[in-house]
């Protein structure tokens, strides 16, 4: 799905985005929403990228967090305009590689389980 290498500068760009809202003065609720929908993946990509244990199952705190900052930049549209609606587009990217990147790291604990039964060990 999406690797690791490419998941960090992806969510990394998003939160940037979320540093750019801040310095346009936008209102909070984009600035949080945006860095909450990156910050989370992000924060977990980095943690599993130094540990030792495969992905087993779907980390849904996360990607209740992230799809939380989305709605939270919805809502901010709704509420103050669209003069930052570029914002949902890059909050709702930040939910896609996610759901991209955890999920292609399940299939691949799942794939090395698999060849461990069949060789005999675990």
């Amino acid at each position: 799905m999406i690797s690791t290498r490419i998941a960090i500068p992806a969510l990394a760009a998003v939160l940037a985005g979320a540093f750019l809202l801040a310095w346009q003065q936008a209102h909070w609720s984009f600035v949080a929403g945006t860095a909450l929908s990156a910050g989370a993946p992000l924060a977990f990509v980095l943690r599993q990228r130094f540990s030792a244990a495969p992905l087993t199952a779907h980390p849904l705190v996360v990607s209740i967090a992230s799809g939380l900052g989305c709605v939270a930049v919805m809502v901010a549209e709704t509420r103050f305009g669209p003069d930052h609606r570029w914002a949902l587009f890059i909050a709702l990217g930040a939910l896609v590689i996610w759901m991209l990147w955890q999920r292609g790291q399940r299939g691949r604990s799942r794939a090395h389980r698999n060849r461990g039964l069949q060789s005999g060990g675990e």
